[in-house]
C-alpha cells in the first residue's frame, strides 16, 4: 500500500538526519498527518463497502420495482465516480443482480 511505503521513507530519512532538530519535527508532524489520514480511509474503505453490501442486498430481497431502481442508479453512480468502482461491483458479483433484474423486467 502507498501509505505504508511513504511511512517507511519518512522512518528512513528520520534515521539518516537524526541531528536535524527542525527535520525532525517536520517529519513527525508529517508522519503524524499521514497515520491519521490512514485511519480515516481505511474506516472510509470499510463504510464504502458497508453501503455496498446493502445495496445488494436491496437487489436480493426488495420486490418493490422503485427500490430495485434506486439501487441499482446507486451502484451506477459508484461505478461512474470512483475510479475502481466497476472492479469492485463486479467483485461483489453485483453485476450478476443486475443483469438478473434487467432480464426478469
Amino acid at each position: 500500500m502507498l501509505s505504508s511505503l511513504a511511512l517507511r521513507i519518512i522512518m528512513s530519512i528520520m534515521c539518516q538526519f537524526m541531528w536535524e532538530k527542525d527535520l525532525q519535527e517536520a517529519l513527525n508532524q508529517l508522519e503524524e498527518g499521514l497515520k491519521d489520514n490512514i485511519k480515516r480511509l481505511s474506516s472510509f474503505d470499510k463504510y464504502k463497502q458497508e453501503i455496498l453490501r446493502v445495496l445488494i442486498t436491496i437487489l436480493d430481497t426488495s420486490s418493490d420495482p422503485r427500490t430495485q431502481a434506486v439501487a441499482c442508479f446507486d451502484l451506477s453512480q459508484f461505478i461512474q465516480y470512483y475510479l475502481a468502482g466497476r472492479i469492485i461491483v463486479t467483485d461483489l458479483k453485483a453485476k450478476e443482480w443486475v443483469m438478473k433484474l434487467m432480464n426478469a423486467g
